[in-house]
């Protein structure tokens, strides 16, 4: 047996008082009567039984002696040496998988009751902490032998419809493994982005830790032997030495009969041939053995105003994706939703049968011409204009970019698209010697400029021998390195310069002419990269950089509103709509629970609760206390006995 508390020991002294005040006699005051023989028969009785006085007495210092030092050893905190001392950390696996129900229980609610059913059988010799784990880890106790703390933090443990992380684990692991306890973190250690919560998390152990995973599978648990501290040196403190973990999953299941579908992709994109008009792009994923027609929802506004509906065959397995067009669609909040379920055995997750949506209003680009050829350029321009407002015509004192040809007035402030550049100008220097571009090489093929041009296949006619500007950004040159089209940057304002005659190459009458000039406005207005109109549950969606240090107030699902720094991403953490504003600029987000490992609802069966190597019953404190209360009582009841005669 060891103490946790030995130094309490030194109570057992206070045995010696104790016995000295039972042991001293007190000497009777004697008193004059002129009645002896009244008390002589009296003295004759209490001298017959002066040797049961005695001896309960006796008894009464034992009692008082074995209750003293019952006491002093619970405060001395004592521990059986066979018991495994590690501390325990219950990590709840609660990613949105966890969330499936069967029979009407989910494996959450499972997971809930196996903790509560380990920590009601610790007897307050080992420390435990709660934490939830999902793609990131968040404690909800620190480590405790408190019992009623533990179950009020596994109350607590929240619903969450994040995918989890299957190497979430592995930062837990290099917590628990960084530093003694009672070493100071070093200011370059730093707690790992995915661990969170309280503020006094475990670290470092002498004893180590054993770490139970309550999972449906989701989280990876290391396989990993545990590990000893090893031998210590003599220039190491024992203190400093990383204890090992005994890592141990239980895990939680519904039986090997689940089955989901679920939405695991979806998108919503105005279309590039019409107004009014959006692309809608989905996709299924199903784990029952059989296929099931199934009906998609498809609403504006509110989930109950219906659009469209769909009728899908959803096959077992991964899904092929659907496109459908969807005829004057409005910008604002859509709604997918998988209904006509045969039964409730068919779907057990809820949860990835509603996906959010949100379709962006169409922001026209202005953009006017400075050329003595104005025609092919108008009507690229105005075909995107009729086709789905993308680009917009207007005066140059109007536009936000100014397509030009030829020589550039330097008056000009807005963004610029410069075709067969000519004569001095800031935005390149060289020569009249024009040359024909054999071989267009790309240098950044995937740049929003060009990834939808063939630029090997297009003839640069006419070019100039033009060297463009200190830090320009070239994005196709020719085999002599003469920039064929670059991006610069001066003063903040941006010019692109296609080098090449129009004319001479036949550009005008080649479906990349219009391309090119959609491509560049996108670009130039920043709208290059389609906003997505939906984000899986746990994205870090990013704002504007236009609001960099700027206050950002957020009002989403789970939350009327809250601000944050503009400067840092935001992390959605519940499916539903989210609204960003920072001074009169608004933006909206949509979040769903897209995740096709979460939707696959891993098949484990359940598990058998194995509870032995978790200690249980009475601490031998526990027991000394009992026992001391129990002395106390019987000594109660001699003294009673003594008082009365």
């Amino acid at each position: 047996m060891t103490f946790t508390n030995p130094v309490y020991l030194w109570a057992f002294f206070s045995l010696l008082p104790l016995a000295v005040i039972y042991l001293l006699k007190v000497r009777p005051n004697r008193k004059t009567t002129t009645a002896y023989f009244l008390w002589e028969s009296v003295l004759r009785q209490k001298q017959s039984r002066r040797l049961f006085h005695r001896m309960r007495d006796l008894l009464s210092l034992l009692l008082m002696m074995l209750a003293f030092s019952a006491v002093i050893l619970s405060l001395a905190g004592p521990q059986w040496s066979a018991v495994d001392r590690k501390d325990m950390v219950i990590l709840v696996d609660n990613s949105v998988s966890m969330n499936a129900k069967n029979g009407g229980v989910s494996k959450l609610e499972q997971a809930r009751q196996r903790a509560r059913n380990i920590v009601t059988a610790l007897d307050g010799r080992q420390r435990c902490s709660l934490a939830t784990v999902s793609d990131r880890i968040t404690f909800l106790s620190n480590l405790t032998d408190n019992p009623r703390e533990l179950l009020e933090a596994i109350d607590r443990i929240p619903r969450s419809f994040t995918s989890g992380d299957p190497k979430v684990l592995e930062s837990l692991e290099e917590m628990l493994t960084s530093q003694s306890p009672t070493t100071e973190p070093k200011p370059s250690e730093e707690v790992p982005q995915q661990v969170e919560g309280k503020n006094d998390l475990p670290v470092g152990s002498s004893t180590g830790y054993r770490v139970l995973v309550l999972t449906d599978g989701g989280i990876q648990v290391p396989t990993t032997e545990p590990t000893s501290p090893g031998p210590v040196t003599p220039e190491q403190e024992p203190t400093e030495v990383a204890a090992g973990i005994d890592w141990e999953p239980q895990l939680m299941g519904s039986g090997s009969s689940d089955s989901n579908i679920g939405i695991v992709a979806c998108d919503l994109q105005h279309s590039a041939v019409a107004a009014k008009q959006a692309q809608l792009f989905f996709q299924l994923l199903s784990t029952a053995e059989t296929s099931l027609d199934l009906e998609l929802e498809v609403a504006f506004n509110s989930p109950d105003n219906l659009v469209k509906l769909i009728p899908v065959q959803v096959v077992p397995g991964q899904n092929p994706p659907e496109v459908f067009t969807i005829d004057e669609a409005e910008p604002g909040k859509w709604f997918l939703k998988l209904s006509g379920f045969p039964n409730e055995s068919a779907d057990q997750l809820e949860d990835d049968n509603l996906a959010f949506l949100y379709l962006p209003p169409v922001e026209p680009i202005p953009v006017s011409i400075h050329s003595q050829d104005r025609y092919f350029f108008e009507n690229s321009i105005l075909a995107f204009q009729q086709a789905n407002d993308l680009l917009n015509l207007v005066p140059a004192d109007q536009s936000d970019i100014v397509v030009c040809q030829g020589e550039v007035p330097d008056n000009l402030t807005s963004d610029l698209l410069i075709f067969q550049p000519q004569g001095e100008s800031k935005w390149w220097k060289g020569s009249n010697e024009t040359f024909d571009a054999v071989i267009p090489r790309a240098l950044v093929p995937s740049h929003p400029i060009i990834r939808h041009l063939e630029v090997a296949s297009m003839a640069f006619l006419g070019a100039q021998k033009i060297v463009p500007p200190a830090g320009a950004e070239i994005l196709v040159q020719a085999e002599d390195d003469t920039p064929l089209i670059f991006r610069t940057t001066r003063a903040g304002q941006t010019a692109v310069v296609v080098n090449l005659d129009p004319i001479v190459s036949e550009f005008y009458f080649s479906t990349r002419f219009p391309v090119l000039i959609y491509s560049v406005a996108m670009f130039l207005a920043g709208q290059d990269q389609p906003k997505l109109s939906g984000y899986p549950v746990g994205s870090m969606v990013p704002v504007p950089s236009s609001w960099a240090d700027r206050e950002m107030k957020i009002e989403g699902p789970d939350t009327l509103q809250q601000s944050q720094s503009a400067e840092l991403p935001y992390r959605v953490t519940s499916p539903g709509f989210y609204q960003f504003r920072s001074g009169d600029q608004e933006q909206w987000i949509a979040a769903s629970v897209l995740s096709r490992e979460e939707s696959r609802l891993p098949k484990v069966a359940v598990q058998k609760e194995d509870d032995s190597r978790t200690a249980a019953g009475w601490s031998p404190a526990t027991w000394l206390t009992t026992l001391a209360m129990i002395v106390l009582v019987a000594e109660s009841f001699l003294y009673q006995r003594r008082k009365v005669g």
